[in-house]
């Protein structure tokens, strides 16, 4: 008999890396569009899914503005002032 914490553990993993935006929106984004884009997001994971969206499509400058974690708003303010100090 499969032990249950270690088989509880793995669906615990599955279900978060399923869930990941990095992932999730990489999946699903078209090809990066010409000019501007604008990404308006809400939600605890709208910094994560945003910050997905600009790795993917790799800006160089972004600024992100969100609802999310202070962690993650803290992340993407960092970013952006290190991007426009290039």
């Amino acid at each position: 008999m499969t032990e249950p914490k270690p088989f509880l553990i793995s669906i615990f993993n599955a279900a978060v890396a399923a869930a990941d935006p990095e992932r999730t929106i990489r999946d699903h984004l078209p090809a990066k569009p010409r000019g501007r884009t604008i990404v308006i997001g809400a939600g605890k994971a709208s910094a994560a899914m945003a910050k997905a969206v600009e790795d993917h499509w790799k800006y160089s400058q972004a600024s992100t503005v969100s609802s999310g974690s202070i962690e993650m708003q803290r992340i993407l303010l960092s970013r952006a002032l290190l991007a426009g100090a290039k």
